[in-house]
């Protein structure tokens, strides 16, 4: 197994995701039938809750109380975890001094979960700020859902556009015909560079191998191994590089190149 799920909420009751280390344990015999070697962990962080050192103290305890149950189980082929965040960007998060405990295990990446309407120009300069000041690698948590909530395109390919800045998709978003197009052509202009399941229950991974089929068949064997490869370089805290963005319109529910 060599998959990497980059965004799931799989850790018990610690917040809307797996609310019991039974379900949790569902979700890893699930996640090693999809060919998934390591989940990220990264439950929800809200700039107004606990600090991120709080924060970061609750989770261990969390994952504690799973390995322990996983322990007592028969089941032991079983994907390794990888602690992390669903970071919020809110107006204060990106000054937050002990932002990079939220980073993802062992790496400077973080998953940063955008504002879902028009962006000011606030959030481009929060991101900027991470990515320079604070020494993270930004990581946009679902990138395929904030473009329906904004006026246009071009607030997606700004962002994307930046030095430096990743996108990761949900493949749960593909199983929807309403966001399918719309996922694929955010892979085919290179907006999309690491996979989540972003899975809080079992029945958001059941789907999870026919959607690497479909990108596979829509976008060929090279790019859904770069996905998968970009994921691997991720965890290993390896610079991912990536091709420049393409912008595209939106017209009446359709696509097109602009």
């Amino acid at each position: 197994m060599n998959r990497v799920d980059c965004h799931s909420h799989i850790l018990p009751a610690f917040d809307d995701g797996s609310q019991s280390e039974s379900q949790s344990y569902h979700m890893l015999q699930l996640e090693a039938k999809n060919g998934t070697g390591v989940v990220l962990a990264t439950p929800h962080f809200y700039p107004d809750g606990p600090s991120p050192t709080e924060f970061v103290k609750e989770r261990q305890l969390a994952y504690e109380r799973l390995m322990n149950y996983v322990s007592t189980q028969e089941d032991r082929e079983l994907p390794s975890i990888k602690q992390g965040a669903e970071v919020l960007l809110a107006v204060d998060t990106a000054y937050l001094e002990d932002l990079s405990a939220l980073a993802i295990e062992g790496t400077r990446y973080i998953l940063i979960e955008m504002p879902y309407d028009n962006w000011q120009e606030w959030v481009y300069e929060s991101i900027e700020y991470i990515r320079v000041k604070q020494g993270l690698i930004p990581v946009i948590a679902h990138v395929e859902r904030y473009v329906p909530m904004q006026r246009d395109t071009e607030q997606i390919y700004r962002l994307m556009s930046m030095d430096g800045v990743l996108g990761q998709m949900n493949t749960r978003s593909l199983e929807d015909k309403e966001s399918r197009r719309l996922c694929h052509k955010l892979i085919e202009n290179h907006m999309v560079h690491v996979l989540g399941s972003d899975a809080h229950r079992g029945r958001h991974l059941v789907e999870v191998r026919k959607v690497y089929e479909e990108i596979e068949k829509k976008h060929g064997s090279a790019r859904i191994e770069q996905l998968h490869q970009q994921g691997q370089l991720l965890i290993q805290n390896q610079p991912i590089t990536k091709e420049q963005p393409i912008p595209f319109k939106r017209l009446w529910g359709r696509f097109y190149r602009s």
